[in-house]
Protein backbone atom coordinates (compact mmCIF):
# COMPACT_ATOMS: atom_id res chain seq x y z
CA UNK A 1 0.00 0.00 0.00
CA UNK A 2 1.40 3.31 -1.55
CA UNK A 3 0.95 6.21 1.48
CA UNK A 4 0.48 9.21 -0.50
CA UNK A 5 1.56 12.36 2.37
CA UNK A 6 1.68 14.89 0.15
CA UNK A 7 -2.55 14.55 0.87
CA UNK A 8 -4.21 14.38 4.23
CA UNK A 9 -4.29 11.12 6.09
CA UNK A 10 -7.04 10.24 8.36
CA UNK A 11 -5.76 8.97 11.32
CA UNK A 12 -9.10 8.75 13.39
CA UNK A 13 -12.63 8.94 13.01
CA UNK A 14 -15.30 9.54 15.97
CA UNK A 15 -19.14 8.82 15.81
CA UNK A 16 -21.67 10.60 18.39
CA UNK A 17 -24.89 9.87 19.71
CA UNK A 18 -27.42 12.82 19.27
CA UNK A 19 -30.37 12.80 20.83
CA UNK A 20 -32.90 13.29 18.52
CA UNK A 21 -37.14 13.26 18.16
CA UNK A 22 -39.08 11.86 14.87
CA UNK A 23 -42.23 13.22 13.76
CA UNK A 24 -44.50 12.18 11.57
CA UNK A 25 -45.73 14.47 8.61
CA UNK A 26 -48.60 14.27 5.90
CA UNK A 27 -48.14 16.75 2.99
CA UNK A 28 -49.31 17.76 -0.29
CA UNK A 29 -46.79 18.68 -2.63
CA UNK A 30 -46.52 19.96 -5.97
CA UNK A 31 -43.95 18.75 -8.97
CA UNK A 32 -43.47 20.59 -12.24
CA UNK A 33 -43.93 18.87 -15.30
CA UNK A 34 -43.89 18.86 -19.37
CA UNK A 35 -46.87 19.67 -21.18
CA UNK A 36 -48.03 17.57 -23.86
CA UNK A 37 -46.13 18.83 -27.06
CA UNK A 38 -48.56 20.26 -29.25
CA UNK A 39 -50.23 22.25 -26.03
CA UNK A 40 -46.69 23.51 -25.05
CA UNK A 41 -46.02 24.81 -28.60
CA UNK A 42 -49.51 26.74 -29.05
CA UNK A 43 -49.02 28.58 -25.54
CA UNK A 44 -45.20 28.75 -26.63
CA UNK A 45 -46.38 30.56 -29.62
CA UNK A 46 -48.88 32.62 -28.30
CA UNK A 47 -46.74 33.52 -25.29
CA UNK A 48 -44.41 35.49 -28.31
CA UNK A 49 -47.25 37.12 -30.33
CA UNK A 50 -49.84 37.37 -27.48
CA UNK A 51 -52.81 37.52 -29.80
CA UNK A 52 -53.10 35.56 -33.48
CA UNK A 53 -55.70 34.48 -36.22
CA UNK A 54 -56.72 30.83 -35.88
CA UNK A 55 -56.56 30.03 -39.81
CA UNK A 56 -52.86 31.60 -39.98
CA UNK A 57 -52.28 30.11 -36.84
CA UNK A 58 -53.55 26.88 -38.37
CA UNK A 59 -51.36 27.86 -41.89
CA UNK A 60 -48.15 27.95 -38.92
CA UNK A 61 -48.11 25.17 -37.38
CA UNK A 62 -49.62 22.99 -40.74
CA UNK A 63 -52.62 21.47 -38.85
CA UNK A 64 -55.15 19.60 -40.90
CA UNK A 65 -58.67 19.97 -40.31
CA UNK A 66 -60.10 19.73 -37.06
CA UNK A 67 -57.25 19.28 -35.27
CA UNK A 68 -56.02 22.49 -34.55
CA UNK A 69 -59.81 23.58 -32.94
CA UNK A 70 -59.80 20.30 -31.18
CA UNK A 71 -56.21 21.31 -29.61
CA UNK A 72 -57.32 24.75 -28.94
CA UNK A 73 -60.84 23.87 -27.22
CA UNK A 74 -59.45 21.86 -24.96
CA UNK A 75 -56.77 24.55 -24.05
CA UNK A 76 -59.71 26.91 -23.82
CA UNK A 77 -61.30 24.43 -21.16
CA UNK A 78 -58.66 24.47 -19.09
CA UNK A 79 -58.55 28.23 -19.08
CA UNK A 80 -55.43 28.81 -20.82
CA UNK A 81 -56.73 30.01 -23.90
CA UNK A 82 -59.17 32.70 -24.51
CA UNK A 83 -60.91 32.59 -28.03
CA UNK A 84 -62.71 35.46 -29.04
CA UNK A 85 -64.08 35.12 -32.62
CA UNK A 86 -60.99 33.85 -34.90
CA UNK A 87 -58.53 35.57 -32.43
CA UNK A 88 -57.02 32.92 -29.75
CA UNK A 89 -54.82 34.78 -26.80
CA UNK A 90 -53.20 33.50 -24.18
CA UNK A 91 -55.16 33.32 -21.02
CA UNK A 92 -53.57 35.55 -18.00
CA UNK A 93 -53.64 31.46 -16.27
CA UNK A 94 -51.28 30.84 -18.64
CA UNK A 95 -48.86 33.36 -18.52
CA UNK A 96 -48.41 32.39 -14.14
CA UNK A 97 -47.00 28.74 -15.86
CA UNK A 98 -44.09 30.72 -17.68
CA UNK A 99 -43.46 32.92 -15.03
CA UNK A 100 -43.02 29.78 -12.41
CA UNK A 101 -41.45 27.83 -15.12
CA UNK A 102 -37.40 27.42 -13.95
CA UNK A 103 -35.61 28.79 -17.53
CA UNK A 104 -38.79 31.40 -17.93
CA UNK A 105 -39.68 29.76 -21.48
CA UNK A 106 -41.37 26.82 -21.26
CA UNK A 107 -44.59 26.11 -19.85
CA UNK A 108 -45.04 23.95 -17.03
CA UNK A 109 -48.13 21.85 -15.34
CA UNK A 110 -48.00 21.26 -11.81
CA UNK A 111 -49.49 18.74 -10.68
CA UNK A 112 -50.48 17.75 -6.45
CA UNK A 113 -49.54 14.93 -4.93
CA UNK A 114 -49.71 13.27 -1.80
CA UNK A 115 -46.45 13.21 0.43
CA UNK A 116 -45.83 10.90 3.69
CA UNK A 117 -42.17 11.27 5.77
CA UNK A 118 -40.93 10.60 8.78
CA UNK A 119 -38.45 13.16 9.53
CA UNK A 120 -36.00 13.40 12.74
CA UNK A 121 -34.73 16.62 13.79
CA UNK A 122 -31.30 16.43 16.24
CA UNK A 123 -32.41 18.20 19.78
CA UNK A 124 -28.84 19.85 19.68
CA UNK A 125 -28.98 22.01 16.69
CA UNK A 126 -32.66 21.39 15.95
CA UNK A 127 -31.64 20.68 12.51
CA UNK A 128 -33.05 17.35 10.27
CA UNK A 129 -30.28 14.38 10.62
CA UNK A 130 -30.34 11.38 8.99
CA UNK A 131 -31.30 8.34 11.28
CA UNK A 132 -29.95 4.64 10.57
CA UNK A 133 -32.67 2.81 12.89
CA UNK A 134 -31.53 1.05 16.37
CA UNK A 135 -28.29 -0.24 16.75
CA UNK A 136 -25.43 -0.45 19.05
CA UNK A 137 -23.66 2.03 19.80
CA UNK A 138 -22.93 2.58 23.29
CA UNK A 139 -18.78 3.04 22.20
CA UNK A 140 -19.62 6.26 20.60
CA UNK A 141 -19.86 9.73 22.02
CA UNK A 142 -22.89 11.00 24.09
CA UNK A 143 -24.43 14.61 23.09
CA UNK A 144 -26.52 16.44 25.13
CA UNK A 145 -29.22 18.33 24.36
CA UNK A 146 -30.31 21.95 25.98
CA UNK A 147 -33.18 21.21 28.08
CA UNK A 148 -35.15 24.02 26.35
CA UNK A 149 -34.79 21.94 22.95
CA UNK A 150 -36.59 18.84 24.79
CA UNK A 151 -39.83 20.09 24.28
CA UNK A 152 -39.82 20.49 20.53
CA UNK A 153 -43.09 19.77 19.19
CA UNK A 154 -45.30 19.84 16.51
CA UNK A 155 -45.34 23.84 15.58
CA UNK A 156 -41.83 23.75 15.45
CA UNK A 157 -41.27 20.87 13.30
CA UNK A 158 -44.10 22.31 10.69
CA UNK A 159 -41.96 25.10 10.41
CA UNK A 160 -38.78 23.56 10.54
CA UNK A 161 -39.99 21.15 7.50
CA UNK A 162 -41.45 24.19 5.82
CA UNK A 163 -38.31 25.86 5.38
CA UNK A 164 -36.00 22.67 4.79
CA UNK A 165 -37.99 21.25 2.21
CA UNK A 166 -35.32 20.33 -0.82
CA UNK A 167 -32.77 20.12 1.31
CA UNK A 168 -34.39 17.16 2.88
CA UNK A 169 -35.61 16.14 -0.57
CA UNK A 170 -31.51 16.13 -1.53
CA UNK A 171 -29.80 14.90 1.62
CA UNK A 172 -32.64 12.35 2.90
CA UNK A 173 -34.41 11.13 -0.20
CA UNK A 174 -31.46 11.61 -2.99
CA UNK A 175 -33.57 13.31 -5.06
CA UNK A 176 -31.57 15.71 -7.26
CA UNK A 177 -33.99 17.22 -8.79
CA UNK A 178 -35.29 18.49 -5.73
CA UNK A 179 -36.19 22.49 -7.54
CA UNK A 180 -38.94 21.36 -9.07
CA UNK A 181 -40.46 19.53 -5.80
CA UNK A 182 -42.63 22.38 -3.96
CA UNK A 183 -43.84 22.04 -0.23
CA UNK A 184 -47.98 22.68 -1.08
CA UNK A 185 -49.45 22.32 2.26
CA UNK A 186 -48.88 20.26 5.35
CA UNK A 187 -51.57 18.60 6.58
CA UNK A 188 -51.12 16.80 9.81
CA UNK A 189 -47.59 16.96 12.04
CA UNK A 190 -47.43 13.69 14.88
CA UNK A 191 -44.87 13.62 17.03
CA UNK A 192 -43.29 10.05 17.56
CA UNK A 193 -40.39 8.31 19.28
CA UNK A 194 -37.25 9.80 20.97
CA UNK A 195 -34.23 8.38 19.67
CA UNK A 196 -30.36 8.79 19.14
CA UNK A 197 -29.61 9.59 15.39
CA UNK A 198 -25.85 8.92 14.88
CA UNK A 199 -23.31 11.35 13.59
CA UNK A 200 -19.38 10.74 12.62
CA UNK A 201 -16.17 12.69 12.38
CA UNK A 202 -12.49 12.25 11.62
CA UNK A 203 -8.55 13.31 12.47
CA UNK A 204 -6.88 14.39 9.60
CA UNK A 205 -3.18 14.87 9.43
CA UNK A 206 -1.41 16.85 7.30
CA UNK A 207 2.51 17.39 7.22
CA UNK A 208 3.30 20.04 5.26
CA UNK A 209 4.18 22.89 5.86
CA UNK A 210 4.73 21.40 9.54
CA UNK A 211 2.56 18.61 10.92
CA UNK A 212 -0.97 19.58 11.93
CA UNK A 213 -4.08 17.30 13.22
CA UNK A 214 -7.38 18.74 12.37
CA UNK A 215 -10.83 17.39 13.48
CA UNK A 216 -13.08 17.43 10.71
CA UNK A 217 -16.65 17.21 12.04
CA UNK A 218 -19.59 17.07 9.65
CA UNK A 219 -19.97 16.68 5.83
CA UNK A 220 -19.79 19.12 3.21
CA UNK A 221 -23.39 18.52 3.18
CA UNK A 222 -24.37 20.21 5.92
CA UNK A 223 -25.00 23.68 5.53
CA UNK A 224 -23.12 25.60 7.67
CA UNK A 225 -25.86 27.68 9.67
CA UNK A 226 -26.06 28.58 12.86
CA UNK A 227 -27.66 25.45 14.25
CA UNK A 228 -25.39 23.56 13.01
CA UNK A 229 -22.41 25.33 14.72
CA UNK A 230 -24.28 24.78 17.66
CA UNK A 231 -24.36 20.96 16.73
CA UNK A 232 -20.40 21.39 15.70
CA UNK A 233 -19.43 23.02 18.78
CA UNK A 234 -20.90 20.34 21.14
CA UNK A 235 -18.99 17.87 18.99
CA UNK A 236 -15.77 19.62 19.42
CA UNK A 237 -16.45 20.07 23.53
CA UNK A 238 -16.67 15.90 23.58
CA UNK A 239 -13.89 15.84 21.70
CA UNK A 240 -11.63 18.06 23.86
CA UNK A 241 -12.31 15.65 26.63
CA UNK A 242 -10.62 12.38 24.83
CA UNK A 243 -7.00 11.65 26.35
CA UNK A 244 -4.59 9.72 23.72
CA UNK A 245 -1.61 7.74 24.89
CA UNK A 246 1.56 9.74 24.51
CA UNK A 247 4.42 8.24 22.45
CA UNK A 248 7.31 6.90 24.78
CA UNK A 249 10.60 5.29 24.58
CA UNK A 250 9.20 1.58 25.70
CA UNK A 251 6.20 1.58 23.38
CA UNK A 252 8.66 2.55 20.46
CA UNK A 253 11.52 -0.61 21.88
CA UNK A 254 8.72 -3.12 22.16
CA UNK A 255 6.95 -2.93 18.90
CA UNK A 256 10.68 -3.37 17.51
CA UNK A 257 11.52 -6.02 19.31
CA UNK A 258 8.13 -7.84 18.41
CA UNK A 259 8.21 -6.69 14.71
CA UNK A 260 12.46 -7.29 14.62
CA UNK A 261 13.10 -3.72 13.15
CA UNK A 262 14.73 -0.69 14.37
CA UNK A 263 12.97 1.36 11.87
CA UNK A 264 11.37 3.50 13.93
CA UNK A 265 14.77 4.11 15.66
CA UNK A 266 16.51 4.72 12.71
CA UNK A 267 14.40 7.80 11.15
CA UNK A 268 13.59 9.28 14.67
CA UNK A 269 15.67 12.90 14.41
CA UNK A 270 17.52 14.66 16.65
CA UNK A 271 15.01 16.24 17.99
CA UNK A 272 13.59 13.56 19.28
CA UNK A 273 10.53 13.52 16.64
CA UNK A 274 10.09 10.77 13.36
CA UNK A 275 10.67 11.51 10.22
CA UNK A 276 7.33 10.02 8.78
CA UNK A 277 8.42 10.73 4.98
CA UNK A 278 11.56 8.72 5.19
CA UNK A 279 9.93 5.93 7.39
CA UNK A 280 7.35 5.48 5.26
CA UNK A 281 9.79 5.25 1.85
CA UNK A 282 11.76 2.74 3.76
CA UNK A 283 8.43 0.49 4.46
CA UNK A 284 7.25 0.86 0.95
CA UNK A 285 10.88 0.12 0.17
CA UNK A 286 11.52 -2.85 2.67
CA UNK A 287 8.18 -4.63 2.79
CA UNK A 288 6.13 -6.57 0.31
CA UNK A 289 2.36 -7.20 -0.78
CA UNK A 290 2.46 -9.36 2.77
CA UNK A 291 3.65 -6.84 4.47
CA UNK A 292 2.35 -3.60 4.25
CA UNK A 293 2.72 -0.42 6.55
CA UNK A 294 -0.08 1.54 8.30
CA UNK A 295 -0.76 4.67 9.47
CA UNK A 296 -3.95 5.65 12.13
CA UNK A 297 -5.93 3.44 14.04
CA UNK A 298 -6.48 -0.18 12.55
CA UNK A 299 -10.51 0.63 11.66
CA UNK A 300 -10.52 3.57 9.70
CA UNK A 301 -11.40 2.70 6.12
CA UNK A 302 -7.93 2.48 4.17
CA UNK A 303 -6.05 0.39 6.72
CA UNK A 304 -9.43 -2.05 6.95
CA UNK A 305 -9.75 -2.23 3.44
CA UNK A 306 -5.92 -3.28 2.91
CA UNK A 307 -5.77 -5.81 5.39
CA UNK A 308 -9.55 -7.17 4.37
CA UNK A 309 -7.45 -7.27 0.85
CA UNK A 310 -4.60 -9.07 2.16
CA UNK A 311 -6.32 -11.54 3.64
CA UNK A 312 -8.50 -12.59 1.03
CA UNK A 313 -5.66 -13.03 -1.11
CA UNK A 314 -4.38 -15.96 1.40
CA UNK A 315 -6.97 -18.32 -0.20
CA UNK A 316 -8.77 -21.20 1.57
CA UNK A 317 -7.64 -21.36 5.02
CA UNK A 318 -8.42 -25.28 5.63
CA UNK A 319 -6.25 -25.56 8.39
CA UNK A 320 -8.52 -23.13 10.83
CA UNK A 321 -12.08 -24.01 11.84
CA UNK A 322 -11.76 -21.57 14.23
CA UNK A 323 -10.86 -18.41 14.77
CA UNK A 324 -10.17 -16.30 18.03
CA UNK A 325 -8.75 -12.65 17.22
CA UNK A 326 -7.58 -10.88 20.29
CA UNK A 327 -7.11 -6.98 19.64
CA UNK A 328 -4.86 -5.15 22.45
CA UNK A 329 -6.49 -1.44 22.03
CA UNK A 330 -4.46 0.80 23.46
CA UNK A 331 -4.82 3.44 26.41
CA UNK A 332 -6.67 6.94 26.35
CA UNK A 333 -10.35 6.97 25.52
CA UNK A 334 -9.97 8.29 22.07
CA UNK A 335 -9.86 4.74 20.93
CA UNK A 336 -12.88 3.12 19.38
CA UNK A 337 -15.56 6.18 19.79
CA UNK A 338 -16.68 4.91 16.22
CA UNK A 339 -18.73 3.00 14.07
CA UNK A 340 -16.11 2.00 12.56
CA UNK A 341 -15.06 -0.37 14.94
CA UNK A 342 -18.28 -2.77 14.26
CA UNK A 343 -17.69 -2.48 10.64
CA UNK A 344 -14.48 -3.65 10.95
CA UNK A 345 -15.43 -6.74 13.26
CA UNK A 346 -18.24 -7.58 11.03
CA UNK A 347 -16.25 -7.36 8.14
CA UNK A 348 -13.49 -9.22 9.23
CA UNK A 349 -16.00 -12.09 10.68
CA UNK A 350 -17.55 -12.19 7.12
CA UNK A 351 -14.00 -12.47 5.61
CA UNK A 352 -12.52 -15.60 7.65
CA UNK A 353 -15.59 -17.47 7.33
CA UNK A 354 -15.35 -17.38 3.82
CA UNK A 355 -11.75 -18.18 3.62
CA UNK A 356 -12.27 -21.20 5.58
CA UNK A 357 -15.99 -23.11 4.93
CA UNK A 358 -16.91 -24.61 7.09
CA UNK A 359 -15.87 -22.56 9.81
CA UNK A 360 -18.36 -20.64 12.20
CA UNK A 361 -16.60 -19.47 14.77
CA UNK A 362 -14.89 -16.43 14.90
CA UNK A 363 -14.04 -14.91 18.63
CA UNK A 364 -13.41 -11.54 19.36
CA UNK A 365 -11.41 -10.18 22.38
CA UNK A 366 -10.53 -7.29 23.66
CA UNK A 367 -7.97 -6.64 25.46
CA UNK A 368 -7.42 -3.33 27.82
CA UNK A 369 -4.60 -1.99 29.53
CA UNK A 370 -5.57 -1.49 32.82
CA UNK A 371 -5.76 2.67 32.61
CA UNK A 372 -8.82 2.15 30.45
CA UNK A 373 -11.52 2.80 32.80
CA UNK A 374 -13.68 -0.79 33.52
CA UNK A 375 -17.17 1.50 32.17
CA UNK A 376 -15.52 2.33 28.91
CA UNK A 377 -14.12 -1.02 28.26
CA UNK A 378 -17.60 -2.44 28.58
CA UNK A 379 -19.06 -0.01 26.45
CA UNK A 380 -17.36 -2.17 23.97
CA UNK A 381 -19.18 -5.10 25.29
CA UNK A 382 -21.93 -5.99 22.39
CA UNK A 383 -18.65 -6.03 19.99
CA UNK A 384 -16.49 -8.32 21.61
CA UNK A 385 -16.94 -11.45 22.50
CA UNK A 386 -14.88 -11.33 25.54
CA UNK A 387 -13.32 -8.25 27.32
CA UNK A 388 -9.95 -8.63 29.41
CA UNK A 389 -8.61 -6.21 31.27
CA UNK A 390 -4.46 -6.04 32.16
CA UNK A 391 -2.25 -5.68 35.01
CA UNK A 392 -1.04 -2.53 35.38
CA UNK A 393 2.19 -2.17 33.41
CA UNK A 394 2.31 -5.32 31.54
CA UNK A 395 1.98 -3.48 28.08
CA UNK A 396 3.03 -0.07 27.11
CA UNK A 397 -0.29 2.14 26.24
CA UNK A 398 0.79 3.16 23.69
CA UNK A 399 0.93 -0.11 22.01
CA UNK A 400 -1.96 -1.44 19.51
CA UNK A 401 -2.02 -5.21 18.39
CA UNK A 402 -4.83 -7.30 16.25
CA UNK A 403 -3.46 -10.99 16.56
CA UNK A 404 -5.04 -13.60 14.25
CA UNK A 405 -3.29 -16.74 15.21
CA UNK A 406 -1.45 -17.64 12.62
CA UNK A 407 -2.71 -16.13 9.98
CA UNK A 408 -2.28 -12.01 10.23
CA UNK A 409 -0.94 -9.11 12.69
CA UNK A 410 -1.77 -5.87 12.64
CA UNK A 411 0.93 -3.60 15.21
CA UNK A 412 1.35 -0.06 15.58
CA UNK A 413 3.35 1.71 18.11
CA UNK A 414 2.71 5.77 18.83
CA UNK A 415 5.13 7.75 17.96
CA UNK A 416 6.31 11.75 18.12
CA UNK A 417 5.52 13.85 15.30
CA UNK A 418 5.92 16.97 16.98
CA UNK A 419 5.92 18.28 20.33
CA UNK A 420 1.87 18.05 20.34
CA UNK A 421 1.47 15.62 18.12
CA UNK A 422 1.50 11.69 18.34
CA UNK A 423 -0.13 9.33 15.55
CA UNK A 424 -0.11 5.40 15.83
CA UNK A 425 2.04 4.06 12.78
CA UNK A 426 3.07 0.25 12.22
CA UNK A 427 2.22 -2.48 9.56
CA UNK A 428 -0.32 -5.00 8.11
CA UNK A 429 1.24 -8.59 7.27
CA UNK A 430 0.09 -12.32 6.95
CA UNK A 431 3.86 -13.36 6.55
CA UNK A 432 3.69 -16.56 8.48
CA UNK A 433 7.40 -16.40 9.47
CA UNK A 434 6.82 -12.54 11.02
CA UNK A 435 3.56 -13.41 12.20
CA UNK A 436 5.30 -16.19 13.95
CA UNK A 437 7.66 -14.00 15.58
CA UNK A 438 5.27 -11.34 16.68
CA UNK A 439 3.21 -14.33 18.34
CA UNK A 440 6.15 -15.62 20.05
CA UNK A 441 7.45 -12.56 21.53
CA UNK A 442 4.54 -10.92 22.24
CA UNK A 443 3.67 -13.82 24.54
CA UNK A 444 0.50 -12.82 25.29
CA UNK A 445 -1.03 -15.96 26.90
CA UNK A 446 0.48 -15.73 30.12
CA UNK A 447 -0.47 -11.86 30.17
CA UNK A 448 -3.46 -12.80 29.56
CA UNK A 449 -4.21 -15.23 31.80
CA UNK A 450 -3.25 -12.90 34.49
CA UNK A 451 -5.94 -10.43 33.43
CA UNK A 452 -9.30 -9.52 34.56
CA UNK A 453 -12.28 -11.36 32.85
CA UNK A 454 -15.01 -8.06 32.65
CA UNK A 455 -17.51 -10.43 30.08
CA UNK A 456 -17.72 -13.35 28.42
CA UNK A 457 -20.53 -13.82 25.89
CA UNK A 458 -21.95 -17.51 26.06
CA UNK A 459 -22.05 -18.67 22.43
CA UNK A 460 -25.06 -20.93 23.15
CA UNK A 461 -27.10 -18.43 24.55
CA UNK A 462 -25.46 -15.53 22.95
CA UNK A 463 -25.33 -13.13 25.86
CA UNK A 464 -22.29 -12.27 28.11
CA UNK A 465 -21.82 -13.62 31.79
CA UNK A 466 -19.74 -11.00 33.71
CA UNK A 467 -17.44 -11.85 36.61
CA UNK A 468 -18.39 -10.94 39.95
CA UNK A 469 -15.29 -12.18 41.73
CA UNK A 470 -13.03 -10.76 39.62
CA UNK A 471 -14.27 -7.57 38.61
CA UNK A 472 -13.03 -4.54 39.59
CA UNK A 473 -16.27 -2.67 39.83
CA UNK A 474 -17.44 -5.70 42.70
CA UNK A 475 -14.08 -5.49 44.34
CA UNK A 476 -14.35 -3.72 48.01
Amino acid sequence: MSIDLSEPIVINTFGFNVPSREFVISAQITRDKRMPLVDEFILRALNIVESVNVGKFSRFFGFEGPDLGIALADLQGRSLVTLNGDEVTLHPAAKELFRTAANKSTPTLASVEDFHARVWFDLVSQGMVEFKGKHNARNLLNLKAPRANLDCGPDFAREAFDANFRDYLRRFKKIRTAEQWNLYSILDVQPARFSNAQLSGREVLTLHPSPRLENILLSEEFERTPRMRRLMEAMAAELSLLSVPTSSSATREEYGRLVGSDALKRHTQGDGFLNLARWAEDQEQSLHTACQPLIGSFYVLRNRREFLTMLSQLGYLSAHGRFDVTWLRPGGSAWGVSEDVGDFLADLRATLKQLAKPATDVNFTLVSPASVGVKLVRSFERLFDRGLQLPASSVPAGLEVLVIPGVAVMISAMVPLSSDIDVPIGLMTTDPLLVARIEERAKFAPVLDGSVQLWHRDPVRGRSDRSRSDDPENLT
